[in-house]
């Protein structure tokens, strides 16, 4: 898996092979490297996954892979569905995070203010309400899955003092 040296939208994907204990790469890639790399990759962005010599993208779509080959998350279709659920709510919820790095030093005293009083107690609420609705004690019923792992990114993400 290629993804920067950092754990952002790559380390939920690490975690899933890990705990699944399968076998992978981690080709970390530094940020002066990328403007020599990025045209390597077929949408131009990481995380990339090469599986038999062919490429998975987007984060989403490799993190629900490795999941499976990793046998987390739940069996019947429309728990499926609720992970993917989960996914999309936390990736709204990193849009809007990642948001930080688009706006001036200006803006960014604002925004964070903004953000912490009312961006994320909204998402973060979205979230625990989420789970608890279905049926817990994880983030879709009675098993680990990946959305329980990029949830789990995303807090020590604002753990280690992001918006």
């Amino acid at each position: 898996m290629h993804y920067f040296d950092m754990p952002g939208r790559g380390e939920p994907i690490r975690l899933a092979f890990r705990i699944g204990g399968i076998p992978f790469e981690d080709c970390r890639i530094s940020f002066p490297d990328w403007a020599q790399k990025k045209h390597t990759f077929p949408f131009g962005t990481v995380p990339v996954l090469e599986v038999d010599g062919k490429n998975l993208c987007n984060s989403n779509t490799i993190l629900q892979y490795a999941g499976k080959v990793a046998g987390l998350g739940p069996a019947d279709l429309f728990s499926i569905a609720k992970v993917d659920e989960f996914l999309s709510v936390i990736e709204d919820y990193m849009g809007e995070l990642f948001g930080f790095l688009r706006r001036s030093p200006e803006e960014k005293e604002k925004f964070i203010s903004e953000f912490v009083k009312g961006t994320s107690p909204y998402y973060l609420g979205l979230l625990e309400k989420t789970a608890v609705a279905n049926g817990g004690p994880y983030a879709v019923g009675g098993c680990l899955s990946v959305a329980d792992l990029k949830l789990y990114v995303l807090m020590n993400l604002i753990h280690a003092g992001h918006p």
